[in-house]
């Protein structure tokens, strides 16, 4: 260090600056290896060691004093070790040395341990430890001077790691790193350090220093080392970059939005690459607590300073990277007089404790709660903690120095006895050293030979099995206390609810006892002013609200709930950024869904002709990249195969598709580079961005209104943190390079509803797909309720996409902002949603149900299909754009005649369309058709009167030919009947449903094979029997429970019985016997009943009569709708009177015969009246009764008029509402009736339930 930085450092940290003096002028070190006395252990005195040495001091100059200290040999031993590993290292991070003579050097590195006088001089010049290869013999000549076992440590070790790094390195020239997760980082750094950790162990039971486990502690001495290099190379980043060696895992990269490392350093980046560092932090400190384990079991004080003052180093070194964007320019390295500090201080695991609680906690003061790692930091942090208090409870709070200790704490008393007998030692040691030479360490501290080993392990005396059962126990006792305690209170709770009134009990006790009475209603009062007091805090513009008001269902308080709820839903999506802001849908322009400003139609000036014909379609690929089998092309079913068949069936997906990962969510559009791709160059770069990718989202824009076919006029791509929109209009010749990106299996291609995506590539490019996944099937797999891309965009992205441009006219060129932004919603967000669907169907999955495994086959069995093209058959209609299924579409019989028409003005468009390469719809639409076909005009002036409004271009370029072909088709169907086409019934009448049912030649009415008479006015005697199959909703599949053939109740269940006049099958309303009766259809139609054979089913019995007149049907059902009306009134709140056995055993005795007023009893109660509404019944009562009379007066007055059949239309056709209106029953007026009684009525029990169970099966 310069005075310069000498002076600086006093001034900014005076107490490094002191511990830097204090190892200058006074430290000592444990041993000096050049005394003649330690030359038979550190073999100093031979030039081969004094060279190893030396090599160690220029290599390394933090391990060197720590190893040098090391006890008996094995300061000899590791130094030796040490040197073998650099020199492996060295020419494995040599990038001047080539592949074939890198690879075999790495390899067989192990072997040339045992080859006296080998070197290697093939490294590049400027690598700083080239001279340490050159000179290599001497460590070899040292190396054969050890004991086998720990030759044998070392050259296991070097193997292991010469092969690791080997592997490396020929993926890395492969262009494909081997870093790509955490998992692959874990197992780079295992081979580069963690194999380190696992020789030192070795090294140290071989040399008897420690125990024999310690060797077998592979876990631990691996998370050593681990921890060491993750250090190291997040601490060197800049340092590595330069070189070209990437070594942060791209994952962590990736989720930042970066696409390589590289970019973590450009200006502008340094918010996110704070969050990548702040992940390798997290990273590294997830080994901190097995570091603490490993050096807690070592028992060796030079051991256990070569072991831990590294660790201390290294959490030191994470603390200073945390949070610095200086690590992305320069190599960032703690302090010198920071660790001699540490050099100094650390003695014993309670000193590497408060190391690393001091060092995190001051990790966490860095910690912003806006990094997306600030839960698991804090959690990784609290480990470490957690850690030191289990072994050193005392600890935390010294290091804290905010918490205050009682004197009577046992903990504390512990701790002070021993920090006094350690003070009383180190008193000891300086009056020795003064004694001895006059001078002594000011600083320095007893070591642990001095200081028992029990003294420096732990000062918890409460830290053993027993005193934590007994803590536990006590703990177990006081919430077993508390439990028993809640439980007595519960169950007196539940004693005092009991003695309380029920509602009923409270009404009378409220009739009997006006005190009683008036106190319950002050605070019913009350609770209704508190309510109305909360309502007037949401909404004071609400009005006053009254006990009847909040009884029963009331929908005042609810709405302002439900407000409320979704006041809350809105302010939640607004601080999570997922709140669009509604906004008034703007008409589009015409321009955007055809853009008439395009003269020139772009399929024109293709290279490739266009061919509308029916004659087989041609492939387009003739060369098959990633292949596993040759290309070729085999007709199965009309069909060419799928040249990647054998690829898509027998792949073989990467294990990061098959594992949960972190889901990578992407930037807004704002902040993702976005690329037009239009030319080659362009085309280039796309290709090689692609490369290098593990997941491709695409989807394509598709255009057929100008076109017979259809084209694909965009291909959208995103990859993690880019994306792109191919002009596949101007490249269209050149995508088919795509294979080589869209047929890799080790690249995830992500699609949504790709069924027509698949086609249109091999179409339009050749292009086919392996390795697919489809978002669709995941929502179907999964169950979603919507599975539309627009819903998961909603669900988990918080953007809703503008639909309306999804019938855009793509061709238009430039493309709107509007328009792009829509393009890349398609794919900007498809990556993210892919991980949150792949990890949410991994979770869910079981053995037995592989909800993963089920998605890939389904998208597999979606990329198979292939593209070819159905012929035009004229004579059946059926295939591609036959007339066929149009006709059936039609809400018509379509005779033969009519039929024969229609087909040939449908195939004339079909041919104008192939040959103007317009879509059949530019020619004139369907409804054009049936027009043309139903009114068959026959010149061209008739022609042009049938379009209303605007003669489409080519009708009024082709009017004769449209005439020509009307007027033959007539004249062949009059001359040529036997050689028309069958008729067309339309799909509305050959689908039966529980509105229009098919008619038959009889009528049944026994839905459910119940006996009946044939006439509807008999009251025969019916057997009740059940039948397990309905006529009208088909098979019961439910069981019928056994049933005894007599009850004790009711005697023989078979005796047949006189069913009520109102519920036999012969009172079926005669409605619908009408509908039953006349089939559905439009007004005159002839129906022949040969064409629904398919429903026609064996007359079981005669059928009804069928009415003679349609008006006589319909007054029969106004007449008993006025009588069941009459009768439901003079029932309402009757006064019932009381009859004698006798009486109520009599037939046919009317209810009110022969009752006078001593014969009434009353049964019910005067309803109670509403407070503060006496004003608003009385005037309902009125307005009712004025109602009532009115209709009186009118009833008289109404005329059925003549029904004319043959000129009116079905009642069937009506629209539903018009028939549901005359075909309702009057809703029954609800009579208040005039009962006496001495008690009021009491309130209703807000348990008991309200309505009756009414059934809505037949409610519209």
């Amino acid at each position: 260090m310069s005075a310069t930085d000498l002076v600086k450092l006093a001034l900014t940290h005076p107490l490094e600056f002191r511990t830097l003096l204090q190892y200058k002028i006074w430290y000592e070190p444990k041993r000096d290896i050049t005394s003649p006395e330690e030359h038979a252990t550190t073999g100093f005195d031979r030039e081969s060691m004094r060279t190893c040495w030396d090599f160690l001091d220029k290599t390394s100059r933090s391990f060197a004093p720590v190893i040098k200290e090391l006890d008996s040999v094995l300061a000899r031993v590791i130094c030796i070790f040490y040197l073998v590993l650099r020199g492996l290292d060295t020419v494995e991070d040599d990038m001047t040395i080539p592949l074939d003579v890198k690879e075999p050097i790495l390899r067989s590195f192990h072997q040339k341990l045992y080859e006296p006088g080998w070197n290697f001089t093939e490294s590049g010049p400027e690598e700083k430890d080239r001279h340490l290869l050159v000179k290599f013999h001497a460590v070899i000549d040292e190396f054969l001077l050890l004991d086998d076992e720990c030759k044998k440590v070392i050259a296991d070790i070097t193997k292991k790691m010469g092969n690791g790094m080997a592997d490396y390195c020929a993926a890395a020239e492969r262009g494909q790193s081997g870093v790509e997760d955490i998992k692959d980082f874990d197992l780079y750094c295992h081979f580069v350090a963690g194999l380190v950790g696992e020789g030192l162990s070795g090294l140290f039971a071989a040399t008897k220093l420690e125990k024999p486990f310690i060797a077998d502690q592979l876990e631990l001495s691996n998370s050593m080392g681990l921890f060491l290099q993750k250090t190291n190379i997040l601490r060197d980043y800049r340092e590595d970059v330069d070189l070209g060696r990437e070594f942060w895992p791209m994952s962590l990269v990736k989720q930042q939005g970066f696409n390589s490392r590289a970019d973590l350093k450009e200006p502008g980046n340094e918010e996110k690459a704070l969050w990548v560092i702040s992940s390798m932090v997290l990273d590294a400190l997830r080994h901190a607590p097995d570091v603490l384990d490993y050096l807690a079991l070592l028992k060796n004080q030079s051991v256990f300073n070569f072991a831990a003052i590294p660790q201390v180093h290294a959490i030191a070194t994470l603390e200073a990277c945390f949070m610095n964007p200086d690590i992305l320019h320069k190599n960032v390295k703690i302090r010198k007089a920071a660790a001699v500090k540490i050099l100094m201080t650390i003695r014993n695991p309670r000193d590497v404790a408060e190391k690393f609680v001091f060092y995190s906690r001051k990790i966490h003061e860095k910690l912003s709660p806006a990094d997306p790692n600030f839960i698991k930091l804090s959690v990784a942090l609290s480990r470490i903690e957690q850690w030191t208090e289990r072994r050193f409870p005392s600890l935390l709070q010294f290091v804290a120095g905010h918490i205050d200790i009682k004197k009577s704490d046992k903990r504390y008393i512990t701790f002070a006895e021993q920090e006094k007998l350690v003070s009383e030692r180190n008193d000891a040691e300086k009056a020795a050293r003064i004694a001895k030479d006059g001078s002594f360490d000011p600083d320095s501290t007893a070591s642990a030979d001095q200081v028992p080993w029990s003294l420096t392990k732990g000062f918890n005396l409460l830290d053993n099995d027993q005193d934590q059962e007994k803590r536990m126990s006590t703990e177990e006792d006081k919430i077993d206390l508390k439990i028993k305690n809640l439980q007595k209170s519960a169950i007196n709770l539940t004693k005092i609810s009991k003695n309380l009134l029920k509602s009923d009990d409270l009404s009378f006790q409220k009739s009997i006892d006006s005190g009683f009475s008036s106190r319950c209603e002050e605070i019913e009062d009350g609770v209704v002013d508190n309510i109305n007091q909360l309502i007037g805090f949401i909404n004071n513009k609400s009005r006053h609200l009254d006990a009847d008001d909040l009884t029963g269902d009331s929908k005042a308080v609810g709405e302002l709930v439900d407000q409320l709820l979704e006041d809350s839903s809105i302010n939640i999506d607004k601080h999570t950024n997922n709140y669009n802001k509604p906004t008034l849908a703007k008409e589009l322009e015409p321009s955007i869904f055809n853009d008439k400003s395009i003269q020139r139609k772009p399929q024109l000036k293709w290279s490739s002709s266009i061919d509308n014909s029916d004659s087989p379609w041609k492939p387009l690929l003739t060369h098959k990249p990633n292949a596993k089998a040759d290309l070729t092309w085999t007709t199965v079913d009309d069909r060419l195969s799928h040249p990647y068949q054998i690829e898509i069936e027998s792949i073989k997906y990467p294990a990061q598709q098959l594992k949960t990962q972190t889901p990578i969510k992407q930037g807004d559009f704002n902040q993702t580079p976005f690329k037009w791709i239009d030319n080659e160059e362009s085309l280039n770069y796309l290709l090689d961005r692609l490369s290098t990718a593990t997941e491709i989202a695409i989807d394509l824009e598709h255009h057929d209104f100008r076109s017979y076919r259809g084209f694909v006029c965009l291909m959208q791509i995103s990859i993690r943190g880019e994306d792109f929109i191919i002009d596949t209009l101007e490249l269209r010749d050149q995508l088919i390079k795509l294979n080589d990106t869209f047929t890799n299996p080790a690249i995830v291609k992500v699609f949504h509803g790709a069924d027509s995506d698949i086609v249109w590539l091999q179409r339009d490019f050749g292009v086919y797909i392996v390795n697919m996944f489809d978002t669709y099937h995941a929502t179907k797999v999964l169950g979603f309720s919507q599975h539309s891309l627009a819903s998961l965009l909603i669900k988990f992205c918080g953007y809703t996409p503008d639909k309306r441009y999804q019938r855009a006219d793509w061709r238009k060129r430039p493309l709107t902002n509007k328009m792009l932004e829509y393009a890349r919603s398609d794919t900007h967000y498809l990556l993210y949603i892919y991980d949150m669907l792949r990890n949410t169907l991994i979770e869910k999955s079981s053995k037995k149900n592989d909800m993963l495994k089920d998605v890939l086959q389904r998208s597999e069995q979606v990329s198979l299909k292939t593209h070819h093209r159905d012929p035009y058959d004229y004579d059946t209609g059926k295939g591609f754009g036959g007339w066929y299924n149009l006709a059936t579409k039609w809400n018509k019989v379509v005779e033969p005649p009519l039929l024969e028409v229609f087909r040939r003005l449908h195939q004339w468009r079909d041919q104008i369309a192939r040959k103007e390469d317009e879509s059949v719809h530019v020619i004139f639409s369907n409804h054009q058709l049936y027009d043309l076909a139903l009114k068959q005009p026959k010149t061209p002036q008739e022609i042009t009167n049938v379009f209303q409004k605007k003669v489409p271009q080519f009708v009024r370029i082709h009017l004769k030919d449209v005439a020509q072909c009307i007027n033959s088709g007539v004249e062949f169907a009059k001359n040529n009947s036997d050689k028309l086409p069958a008729r067309v019934v339309p799909k509305s009448l050959l689908q039966p449903n529980n509105v229009h049912l098919p008619f038959k030649t009889g009528l049944d009415f026994d839905l459910w094979n119940i006996n009946q008479s044939n006439s509807a006015n008999s009251a025969s005697q019916t057997s009740l029997s059940t039948s397990t199959r309905s006529k009208l909703f088909g098979e019961d599949s439910t069981k019928q429970a056994p049933q005894a053939s007599t009850s004790k109740l009711f005697g023989d269940v078979t005796t047949t019985v006189l069913p009520k006049k109102s519920k036999t099958m012969d009172s079926i309303s005669s409605s619908f016997k009408l509908i039953s009766l006349i089939p559905h259809s439009t007004s005159n139609t002839e129906y022949d009943l040969e064409a629904f054979d398919e429903y026609k089913r064996p007359i079981t019995q005669k059928a009804p009569p069928m009415p003679a007149r349609v008006d006589e049907v319909l007054k029969e059902d106004k007449q008993k709708m006025e009588q069941e009306k009459k009768e439901n009134e003079d029932s309402s709140m009757a006064e019932v009177p009381y009859k004698s056995k006798a009486e109520r055993m009599a037939d046919n005795i009317p209810i009110d015969a022969g009752i006078t007023a001593d014969d009434i009893a009353t049964i019910g109660r005067q309803p109670e009246k509403k407070r503060k509404r006496k004003d608003k019944g009385e005037k309902k009562e009125k307005a009712n009764a004025k109602d009532k009379s009115d209709k009186k007066d009118k009833k008289g007055k109404l005329e059925v008029p003549e029904f004319n059949y043959d000129n009116e239309e079905s009642v069937l056709d009506r629209p539903l509402d018009d028939l549901s209106q005359s075909t309702k029953k009057p809703k029954k007026q609800r009579i208040k009736a005039n009962l006496e009684g001495q008690f009021r009525r009491p309130g209703s029990s807000k348990t008991m339930q309200s309505s009756g169970n009414r059934s809505h099966t037949f409610k519209k």
